[in-house]
C-alpha cells in the first residue's frame, strides 16, 4: 500500500508541474483568455480523481468531507472546545504575575519595598570617660621613683620596707588629689605587700579602694598618664579581687571571700586566674559546706576508764543530785587540745587589730628616723636607740673605721633578728625591730660595696 501510495503521489506531483507550466505559457501580459479547466482535465487520471471531480462539483463549502466509504453513517456535527479556565501559578505571594504573551525582556512590575520594623530597640548609650584631676607631672615622677625603689625591695622579700615605700608614693599623689587613677597601682601593690607582710586586714581596705577606684574609671578602660605609663583599668580589678579574696581567706572570712573568687571569675581574662578562681571557689564552699556530700556520723569512743575515773572525780555531789546529762558531754568537748587552740586564735585577732591601731605611728616614726640616710649605715647605727631606747647608743668617733663598723653592725643586728628578740616583747617592738632590721641590711650592702669590705 505505501508503494502504491508514493508512485500516485510522484504521478499527482509531475502532473501538477506539466499543468502550471502550460498555464504559465498561455497567460501572457496582454493575453484576455481566461483560464479553462476543462483544456486541462487530466486525460487519464483514474478512479481517485474522477471520485475528487465529483464531489468538488456537487458539495458545497458548509459541508464537511466524508468518506464514500461512511456515507451511510451519521455525520457528528462540529462543535469547539471551551477554553479551561486556568491559574497562574505564582512562586511567591508578593512576586508579580508574568504575562507569557509579553516580551521576556520587560522590566519586571515594580514592588513596594516594606517598611523596616520600628520594633528594633535603639543601641544604648556607652557611658563618656571620668575625666583625670589634674596633678603636677613633677608630683607624679617622684610618686613613680617611690614606686619603683618599693618594687625592688618587694622583690627582695622586704616586704616591710616595700609598704613603706609605696606608702610614701600615695602620700605624695594624696596630698593633691585622693581619686587619681595613678593610686590604682600604688594601692594594689601595697595590698600584695601587706599580704606578704602577714597583715590582711590592712591587704582588705587597699583592695577595696582600687575597686572603688576602678569602679569610677571603668568606661576609662586605659588610663594613659604619659611618662608614667598606661594603667589598665580592668586588670587592675581582676588583681585587687584576688587580693582581697586571699586576705579574706587568711582572716576566715570565707562567705567574703566566696563573693570576691566568684566575681573573679567572671572578669578574669587569662586561663590561670580563672583556674585560680576556680580553686578558691572550691576551697570556700569545702569550708562553708556548700555542695558537699554528707557524711554520716559515727558514733565517737568510748572514754577510756582512767578518763572516766577523773570525770568521775571532778563531779562533786551536789552536781549528781542536780541531774544535769551533759556533764561528760561538755567534758569531753571542752578538751585542752580545742581550748589552746581557741586561746591561740583569739590571741592572734587581738594582735592584728593591736598592729592595725599602731600601723600609722610606726610608719611615721620609721620614716623619720631613716629619712636622708637610707645608704649612710654609720648615721643609722648611731641612731638607732632614738627608736629602741633598750639599745645602748653608738657615738659617730666609735665608728669611724670600717671595721669598727662591721663590728657594731653585727651586734646590733643580732639584737633585732626576729628570732632573737625575747618572747615578751611588746608589740611596737616587734613591730619597729623588724623594719629597722631590713634598712640596715640595704645599708650594709651599700657600705660593702663603697668600702671594700667583706
Amino acid at each position: 500500500m505505501m508503494k502504491q501510495a508514493n508512485s500516485w503521489f510522484a504521478m499527482g506531483k509531475k502532473k501538477f508541474m506539466e499543468i502550471q507550466e502550460s498555464v504559465e505559457q498561455r497567460r501572457w501580459p496582454g493575453d484576455e483568455a481566461k483560464w479553462n479547466p476543462a483544456d486541462f482535465e487530466p486525460q487519464r487520471a483514474g478512479e481517485g480523481a474522477q471520485r475528487y471531480r465529483d464531489y468538488s462539483d456537487s458539495s458545497s463549502d458548509d459541508e464537511p468531507y466524508v468518506s464514500s466509504n461512511r456515507h451511510t453513517r451519521p455525520v457528528k456535527s462540529f462543535e469547539p472546545a471551551k477554553p479551561v479556565e486556568s491559574r497562574p501559578r505564582r512562586a511567591h505571594a508578593d512576586a508579580p504575575i508574568m504575562d507569557m504573551m509579553s516580551d521576556y525582556n520587560a522590566a519586571p512590575a515594580h514592588v513596594p519595598k516594606q517598611p523596616p520594623s520600628q520594633s528594633r530597640t535603639p543601641a544604648s548609650k556607652q557611658p563618656s570617660p571620668t575625666p583625670i584631676p589634674t596633678v603636677a607631672e613633677n608630683i607624679l615622677v617622684a610618686a613613680n621613683l617611690a614606686k619603683t625603689s618599693a618594687n625592688e625591695q618587694f622583690k627582695l622579700g622586704q616586704f616591710g620596707e616595700a609598704v613603706s615605700g609605696y606608702s610614701v608614693a600615695i602620700g605624695q599623689v594624696v596630698q593633691h588629689s585622693d581619686t587619681h587613677p595613678v593610686l590604682i597601682v600604688l594601692l594594689n601593690n601595697r595590698a600584695l605587700a601587706y599580704a606578704r607582710n602577714g597583715e590582711p586586714k590592712m591587704a582588705v581596705s587597699d583592695c577595696t579602694q582600687v575597686l572603688q577606684l576602678s569602679d569610677t574609671y571603668q568606661a576609662n578602660n586605659v588610663v594613659d598618664l604619659g611618662q608614667i605609663g598606661q594603667i589598665s583599668v580592668g586588670e587592675q580589678r581582676a588583681k585587687a579581687l584576688q587580693r582581697r579574696a586571699e586576705a579574706y581567706e587568711t582572716n576566715e572570712r570565707y562567705e567574703d571571700g566566696l563573693s570576691d573568687w566568684k566575681a573573679l571569675r567572671e572578669v578574669a581574662r587569662d586561663a590561670a586566674m580563672r583556674q585560680q578562681s576556680t580553686r578558691g571557689v572550691q576551697r570556700c564552699e569545702k569550708v562553708l559546706g556548700i555542695g558537699q556530700p554528707v557524711q554520716r556520723s559515727t558514733p565517737a569512743a568510748a572514754p577510756a576508764a582512767e578518763d572516766l575515773a577523773n570525770v568521775f572525780a571532778s563531779i562533786s555531789i551536789s552536781t549528781v543530785k542536780s541531774g544535769n546529762p551533759t556533764i561528760l558531754t561538755s567534758h569531753t568537748e571542752n578538751s585542752v587540745a580545742v581550748a589552746e587552740m581557741r586561746r591561740k586564735e583569739q590571741a592572734r585577732r587581738t594582735e592584728d587589730d593591736q598592729r592595725l591601731a599602731m600601723h600609722d605611728q610606726v610608719d611615721a616614726q620609721l620614716r623619720q628616723w631613716k629619712d636622708g640616710k637610707q645608704q649612710n649605715l654609720r648615721a643609722l647605727l648611731s641612731s638607732v636607740h632614738l627608736l629602741l631606747p633598750a639599745f645602748t647608743p653608738i657615738g659617730m668617733h666609735e665608728i669611724i673605721e670600717a671595721s669598727k663598723v662591721k663590728r657594731a653592725y653585727m651586734r646590733t643586728i643580732a639584737k633585732l633578728h626576729p628570732d632573737k628578740l625575747a618572747k615578751g616583747v611588746d608589740l611596737r617592738t616587734s613591730m619597729v625591730s623588724s623594719s629597722v632590721f631590713t634598712v640596715l641590711n640595704e645599708a650594709w650592702d651599700t657600705f660593702k660595696a663603697q668600702e671594700g669590705v667583706s
